[in-house]
């Protein structure tokens, strides 16, 4: 989970609901959870990948795909080292 600025005219859009897609300059996108008017624009938190996929698009790449555009901000905690290891999801969806 990460928040992410949005603003212009995509802030006031009436099409901004839980589940749009956003879109990130290096490439990643993922779909907003919830929320909150902050100034002139909004925040949200959105699920995205923790980094780009190798070989995958690029901001070019980005221009023309649909979703809102989005300004990734810092979080109020780091993300731990292990918040990439989906081990345990692996081991336990084989039992």
């Amino acid at each position: 989970m990460f928040r992410v600025a949005i603003e212009g005219a995509a802030a006031t859009s009436a099409d901004l609901a839980i589940g749009t897609t956003v879109r990130l300059a290096d490439g990643r996108s993922g779909r907003i959870c919830e929320w909150a008017r902050a100034g002139n624009g909004l925040e949200a938190l959105a699920v995205l990948p923790l980094e780009v996929a190798e070989g995958g698009a690029g901001p070019a790449a980005t221009a023309g795909a649909s979703g809102i555009d989005a300004t990734l901000l810092d979080l109020p905690y780091p993300l731990s080292a292990g918040a990439n290891n989906t081990s345990r999801l692996s081991s336990s969806s084989t039992s």
